[in-house]
């Protein structure tokens, strides 16, 4: 099941829907390009999920500004 996109035909000028593997194709997509607003959505997809992967790869401890580790054993404090 491949999902469809809005692409202009280099050659002609009009907008049909293409596959959207056809696009990162090498040969069949080089006489594709995506769309204004297509493009655009795929970049705000892009943007989500980099701000969603970047939350979560920050350590709990590093935004809860604590430090609930227990100290080294030497510590006699």
């Amino acid at each position: 099941m491949s999902k469809f996109v809005e692409a202009v035909a280099k050659r002609t000028g009009r907008k049909q829907r293409i596959p959207a593997a056809w696009l990162d194709h090498p040969v069949i997509g080089e006489g594709f390009r995506q769309t204004p607003r297509d493009s655009a959505r795929k970049d705000a997809k892009k943007s989500t999920a980099k701000a969603a992967a970047k939350t979560a790869t920050t350590p709990p401890s590093a935004t809860a500004g604590g430090n609930d580790q227990a100290p080294p054993a030497g510590d006699k404090e």
